[in-house]
C-alpha cells in the first residue's frame, strides 16, 4: 500500500488531484474530530470544576454538624440524642443551585442548560447524584471519612456531515471532610 501511495507521488501524469483531495479530506476530518475532542475536555474540566467547588462547600457547610472524634481520629456526621443515642445529621447543601449559579445556566425541566449568544444549547447538566457517606459513631476504621461522591451527565450537542447527535459523559467527583485539629 505504501508503495503504491509513494510509486503515485513519483508519477508526473497529473492523476494525484484524486488523492490530495482525499488525503485533505481526511486531514480536514481529523482535524475537525480532534478539535470536538477538545471542546468536551474544556467544557467538561469547567463543569467538573463547578461540581467540585459545590460539593467542597456542601461537606464544609456540614462542619457543625459532624462530631469531632479528634481522639479517635475519625469524623462523623451525627449528634447526641441522649446518653447512648445518637441520630445522623447530614446537609446535602444546593450543588444543583451552586453549579447553576457559578456557570450561569438556565433551569429547564429539571436540566440546567447553557446557551451561546445566538440562542443555540451549547451543553446540558442533569441527573446529579449526590451520595454522603457517613462513618458509624465507634467505627475503627481509620481509612474511612465523611465523603460525598457525585455523579452528573454532561450532554454536548455536536454536528458533523449533517448528522445531529449529542456527546455524552459521566463525571463522577469526590470530596471529603477531614478534621484539621
Amino acid at each position: 500500500m505504501i508503495k503504491a501511495i509513494v510509486k503515485k507521488l513519483k508519477e508526473k501524469d497529473g492523476n494525484m488531484y484524486i488523492l490530495a483531495s482525499f488525503i485533505m479530506v481526511f486531514i480536514f476530518m481529523f482535524t475537525y474530530l480532534f478539535s470536538l475532542y477538545f471542546e468536551l475536555k474544556t467544557i467538561s474540566k469547567g463543569i467538573r470544576d463547578a461540581v467540585q467547588i459545590a460539593t467542597i462547600k456542601t461537606i464544609t457547610h456540614n462542619y457543625s454538624n459532624v462530631f469531632r472524634g479528634t481522639r479517635q481520629g475519625y469524623a462523623t456526621g451525627h449528634k447526641p440524642l441522649g446518653k447512648e443515642e445518637w441520630q445522623e445529621v447530614i446537609n446535602y447543601g444546593q450543588i444543583y443551585e451552586e453549579v447553576g449559579s457559578l456557570l450561569n445556566l438556565k433551569e429547564e425541566n429539571g436540566q440546567y442548560i447553557k446557551y451561546t449568544k445566538d440562542d443555540k444549547v451549547e451543553y446540558k447538566i442533569h441527573s446529579l447524584n449526590v451520595n454522603i457517606d457517613n462513618i458509624e459513631i465507634g467505627s475503627l476504621n481509620t481509612v474511612d471519612k465523611f465523603n460525598a461522591d457525585v455523579t452528573i451527565k454532561l450532554e454536548v450537542p455536536q454536528t458533523f456531515l449533517g448528522i445531529n447527535g449529542n456527546l455524552k459523559l459521566t463525571l463522577n467527583l469526590k470530596a471529603g471532610y477531614i478534621n484539621k485539629f
